[in-house]
């Protein structure tokens, strides 16, 4: 049994590696200096599925100590 996210790919020789890979939007790319995202999550499922969820957990959190900030700060 599998798992389907959208950007993810296989790459590297015969497959054997996969990638979570992703266009940044057109209004974000020259503010970022990318055109896209490339994130290395390992050889097996198991390996991509712990990387995946562990940088999801770190983008929520970032985000919300983001939003954190930003309303304390208009909040004094």
């Amino acid at each position: 049994m599998g798992f389907v996210v959208k950007y993810l790919q296989r790459s590297g020789r015969l497959g054997t590696r996969f990638i979570y890979r992703r266009r940044v939007p057109k209004s974000l790319s020259s503010v970022l200096n990318k055109l896209e995202f490339k994130i290395p999550l390992g050889f097996s499922e198991a390996d991509a599925i712990k990387v995946l969820s562990q940088t999801f957990l770190c983008l929520v959190r970032h985000a919300a100590d983001c939003l954190q900030h930003k309303g304390s700060a208009t909040m004094h």
